[in-house]
């Protein structure tokens, strides 16, 4: 998620300082450069041996295997795979639920920003750009930063929760603060 976030700012200066065409060059030419530096630098500590689809009864693991046809290299899963694991394990469907629907109330809060930045005080593109960046340039200093300093002291699953619970309150908050009811200033 900092990676992302880090690719987010460096996509907003590229865009902001480069032309359209040249935006687009210099993104492939970054995409391959980071797949370079995975197949480099990022080797996995261990082989996956599926920890999700252990929680799943056998029958399912067994229908979706025989459903699969066999493959000599299978390095990359194929959308079978996905969705067997979607139908097998409930952690993970609970867990694409969770994030399908953070991402569509993340979605609607930036478009409702962006709509009322523009309406009310005549932002231009520009300036949405300053501020996407402000905000990407804060998560990526906190993914990347104060996350790994976080999850040892606080642990992965309250800082999960935590992370859920404060998405929740702010997509409460905003829609309170666009009610009718609620003075204009």
């Amino acid at each position: 998620a900092g990676v992302g976030s880090a690719s987010f700012v460096g996509g907003t200066l590229a865009a902001r300082f480069l032309s359209t065409a040249l935006t687009f060059q210099v993104a492939s030419v970054f995409s391959m450069i980071a797949l370079v530096y995975m197949r480099i630098f990022l080797k996995e500590s261990e082989p996956m041996r599926q920890p999700l689809l252990k929680e799943a009864d056998e029958p399912c693991i067994q229908q979706c295997e025989d459903d699969m046809p066999q493959r000599t290299f299978k390095k990359l899963p194929s959308m079978g795979d996905i969705i067997c694991l979607l139908k097998c394990s409930p952690t993970f469907s609970q867990a694409a639920i969770v994030l399908l629907f953070n991402s569509l109330a993340d979605g609607g809060l930036m478009a409702i920003l962006l709509y009322y930045l523009k309406a009310r005080f005549q932002y231009n593109k520009n300036q949405f750009a300053d501020l996407m960046m402000i905000s990407g340039i804060g998560a990526t200093l906190t993914q990347l930063f104060l996350m790994p300093i976080l999850v040892p002291a606080v642990g992965e699953e309250k800082l999960l929760t935590t992370g859920l619970f404060v998405s929740c309150i702010n997509i409460l908050v905003y829609s309170i603060a666009w009610s009718a009811w609620v003075s204009q200033f």
